[in-house]
């Protein structure tokens, strides 16, 4: 694989976590004070676009959604498609 490519996805990868985390941290602070929130679907929008370890990292935490069974049963879902394409891309590139 081209270290290009690699560096990228290393820092993008850990951009988009610390982004995720700092947000369910904003999120708790806005619930706190009683102010405008950040909307479920932008925490699954991170999540999604690779932000899901900095999220279940935030989640515990911050102790933010974790009562919220159908706001976890969502990210789950997103967890478990990226450790599956994770899995399939592992098996396509060579390396599982």
């Amino acid at each position: 694989m081209n270290p290009l490519f690699e560096t990228i996805f290393l820092y993008y990868f850990i951009g988009i976590n610390i982004v995720a985390f700092c947000l369910y941290g904003y999120d708790k602070w806005m619930a706190q004070i009683n102010t405008w929130r950040v909307p479920e679907s932008m925490l699954w929008i991170v999540a999604l676009i690779g932000g899901s370890v900095g999220a279940l990292a935030g989640m515990q935490f911050f102790r933010h959604k974790t009562q919220k069974i159908s706001f976890q049963f969502v990210l789950m879902l997103i967890v478990t498609f990226q450790v599956s394409l994770a899995i399939v891309a592992g098996y396509l590139l060579g390396f599982l």
